[in-house]
C-alpha cells in the first residue's frame, strides 16, 4: 500500500519580513512525575532586556523550518529560506523546500552553509531533519526516493549526511531498516560514539502504526529496536468514519482521542526532540502532557526516566538545547486559543534531574524568534536587522 511522501512542515514566522513575535503568560499547574506529588507554582514570568546585536552577512529570513539547535559554544544552527519567489515555486510545483540549513556564529560573525543533496540514484528527496552534537558535528537526515511517485519501503531511503566544519559532506549513509518497513521519522540524533538514533512511528499497510525508536551503527546497520518505558502503544488501523446520529452530533476531540490512539501517537512522536549530552549519551523528549524524557545510552540502555510537565497546558516542544549548566533550555509552541490567539512561543529553562521548571521567560514584541541560552545566561533571537541582514540579538533576564 503506497502512501504520500511524508513532508516535513516547517512554520512561516513573518512580522514584516523579521521573526514572530514572543510572549509569555504564567500559570498554576500540577506537577507529577513519580517523584513529585501535589500543586507547583511555575515560576514567575522572568522579563529579558536588550544587552547587544551582532548583524551578520546572511539574507534575512522570510520562513523557518520547524525546530532550532545550539551548539555549547552559542553557535545558532537554523533552517530558513530568505526568497518568497522560492517557496512560492516549491510550492506550485508541489516539491519539497529543502530549505538550506546554516550555521550562525555570534563570536565570529561568520555563516556557514550545509548543502543537502543530490543523492546517485535518486530522483526526489526531502531533508527530514538535522541534528548538531554538543561538540558542533552537523548531520542532516533526509527522504530520498528512486521516482516522483508516492514512496515505498522497497523505492525509497533514509540518508544520513554528516558535514565537515566547512559545510561540504564528509561521510553519507544509508540507513537499513527492517524489510518492509515504511517509516514516518520525527527525529534523529548521534551518539558521542557515532551511532545514530531515529525515532519515529511505522505505518503498516492496513492504516495501523506503532512507535519506532532504533539505533544504527556508523555504517547504517540496525543494532536495537528500543521499546521505551511507559511510551505510547501501537495505534491500530482507523476505523471506517460513523455516520452522524439523528441529531447531527459529531464526536468531539476528547473522545477521538479515547477512540484513535494514533492521535496520541502523532502527538506524543510527532512533538519529541532530541539533545545530546556532553557524555555522549542523548536526552529523547517524547511530547505529552507531562512530557517523558528518556537518558539513552549509545548500547540501548535507558539510563534514567523523567517526567517534565510543560510551564501550562496545550505545549508541544519546538526545539530543545542544553545549557553550559546542563540544564534543558525548551521553546514550546502551541496552537493560537481564544484567550492567547497570538499562538507566541513560551521559554522554559528546565532542570532535568528533577523535571522542575526553574524559569519561564517573556521577551519584548520586537525581540525575534527564540534560538538558545548563551554561556552567560543570555538568550538569543534572530530576526532582520535594519539593514536588511540577518541579526542576533542578545537580551538578558532581569
Amino acid at each position: 500500500m503506497s502512501r504520500e511522501p511524508l513532508r516535513r512542515p516547517f512554520s512561516v514566522l513573518v512580522a514584516g519580513l523579521a521573526f514572530a513575535t514572543l510572549s509569555v503568560a504564567a500559570s498554576v499547574w500540577t506537577l507529577d512525575d513519580g517523584g513529585q506529588t501535589g500543586q507547583s507554582l511555575t515560576p514567575p514570568v522572568t522579563n529579558l532586556y536588550p544587552s547587544g546585536v551582532v548583524e551578520l552577512s546572511a539574507p534575512p529570513p522570510v520562513a523557518v523550518a520547524a525546530g532550532v539547535q545550539c551548539d555549547i559554544s552559542g553557535n545558532i544552527y537554523l533552517q530558513y529560506s530568505s526568497s518568497v519567489q522560492f517557496l512560492y515555486e516549491r510550492a506550485r510545483e508541489q516539491s519539497p523546500a529543502n530549505l538550506p540549513l546554516r550555521k550562525l556564529s555570534p563570536d565570529s560573525k561568520e555563516t556557514v552553509v550545509f548543502p543537502v543533496g543530490p543523492f546517485p540514484g535518486y530522483q526526489w528527496f526531502n531533508t527530514a531533519a538535522f541534528y548538531v552534537t554538543p561538540n558542533s558535528d552537523v548531520y542532516n537526515l533526509a527522504q530520498a526516493c528512486r521516482s516522483e511517485g508516492s514512496p515505498r519501503a522497497d523505492t525509497c531511503a533514509w540518508i544520513v549526511t554528516k558535514y565537515k566544519n566547512d559545510g561540504s559532506p564528509d561521510d553519507v549513509v544509508k540507513l537499513r531498516l527492517p524489510g518492509g518497513v515504511l517509516l514516518a521519522t520525527a527525529r534523529f540524533a548521534a551518539f558521542g560514539d557515532g551511532r545514530l538514533l531515529l525515532s519515529g512511528y511505522t505505518q503498516h499497510a492496513d492504516g495501523g502504526e506503532e512507535p519506532f525508536t532504533g539505533i544504527f551503527d556508523r555504517s547504517g546497520v540496525l543494532l536495537t529496536n528500543l521499546t521505551l518505558p511507559q511510551d505510547v502503544g501501537p495505534a491500530p488501523a482507523p476505523p471506517r468514519p460513523a455516520p452522524k446520529s439523528s441529531e447531527g452530533s459529531s464526536t468531539t476531540a476528547s473522545e477521538n482521542k479515547e477512540k484513535h490512539p494514533g492521535i496520541l501517537l502523532a502527538e506524543a512522536v510527532g512533538g519529541s526532540q532530541i539533545v545530546g549530552a556532553p557524555d555522549g549519551t542523548l536526552y529523547l523528549l517524547r511530547g505529552g502532557s507531562p512530557e517523558r524524557l528518556y537518558v539513552v545510552s549509545s548500547d540501548g540502555t535507558i539510563l534514567r526516566e523523567q517526567n517534565i510537565q510543560p510551564p501550562r497546558p496545550g505545549l508541544l516542544p519546538f526545539s530543545v538545547s542544553l545549557t553550559a549548566q546542563d540544564q534543558l533550555f525548551i521553546i514550546y509552541t502551541h496552537v493560537p486559543t481564544a484567550k492567547d490567539p497570538s499562538g507566541a512561543p513560551v521559554l522554559a529553562l528546565v532542570d532535568p534531574q528533577s523535571g522542575k521548571t526553574i524559569s519561564v521567560y517573556e521577551a519584548p514584541p520586537q525581540a525575534g524568534a527564540p534560538a538558545c541560552m548563551a554561556r552567560a545566561g543570555e538568550i538569543l533571537f534572530t530576526r532582520e536587522s535594519k539593514s536588511g541582514a540577518l541579526e542576533i540579538a542578545r537580551y538578558t533576564p532581569e
